[in-house]
């Protein structure tokens, strides 16, 4: 049986990330953005893109990382 704590912290590390991430994306998304209605807005869309795709993957890691603490402590 693996370690439930390994797996805690390995979610509560992808979950700050994805609050990272998050807050990237507001931030380019938002007014706040540098140069969005000029010439950078490919460059901050990539960006975007990039962003939105990492919290995918961190979400599948969040989501996996809480399914095995569940599954390790109902079980044992």
């Amino acid at each position: 049986m693996a370690d439930p704590i390994k797996h805690a912290k390995a979610a509560a590390k992808a979950e700050a990330h994805l609050y990272v991430w998050a807050a990237v994306v507001a931030l380019l998304e938002g007014s706040t953005s540098p140069d969005r209605d000029r010439a950078a807005v490919k460059q901050v869309d990539r960006v975007v893109a990039i962003a939105k795709k990492e919290q995918q993957r961190l979400l599948a890691k969040y989501d996996s990382e809480m399914a095995c603490i569940t599954k390790e402590t109902t079980n044992g």
